[in-house]
């Protein structure tokens, strides 16, 4: 069972990864430094939240658990 301060930390470095990512493709397609900036942070934001819910829910499952 992991705990909510692992998913957290998890959630975090994950979307770091995903930002950084996001935010090379998007620049390189639109050359603005502030769309780029306000589609990945909204994005990201919202995206956050819904990763460490889906953790917290699949850590309540029993399921593919021996």
């Amino acid at each position: 069972m992991e705990t909510k301060k692992r998913s957290f930390i998890k959630s975090i470095t994950w979307r770091i990864t995903v930002i950084i990512t996001e935010s090379i493709i998007l620049f390189s397609i639109t050359k603005e430094p502030f769309t780029t900036a306000t589609f990945v942070g909204i994005k990201n934001g919202i995206v956050f939240v819904l990763y460490y819910l889906h953790e917290r829910v699949w850590d309540k499952s029993d399921y593919g658990r021996g």
